[in-house]
């Protein structure tokens, strides 16, 4: 398996965000793939790190999420990560 970073760069406005918010956060928090996420402190972008077999697994992961579906994402980049320094990186062995 391989680590995935993702970066989203939001295009809706934050009451229209709020709207699904739930809904987002409800349905990351049951993929087992999903390492870790959260908004930047912009909060017009949010990073998520997935473990996957493949790249397509993660883009069809992303295209289900209730943010992008509504088309409340106006970009998101998918990108291979190897993390190799840091307290945490022996803990995204791929």
């Amino acid at each position: 398996m391989s680590i995935f970073a993702v970066t989203y760069t939001y295009g809706a406005p934050e009451d229209q965000l709020a709207t699904l918010r739930a809904e987002h956060r409800d349905y990351l928090a049951h993929l087992p793939e999903l390492l870790v996420s959260g908004p930047a402190s912009s909060s017009r972008e949010a990073l998520l790190v997935f473990r996957a077999d493949t790249r397509e697994q993660v883009e069809s992961l992303v295209a289900a999420d209730p943010f992008v579906s509504a088309g409340f994402v106006a970009q998101h980049v998918v990108r291979d990560w190897k993390p190799i320094l840091g307290p945490l990186s022996g803990h995204f062995d791929s």
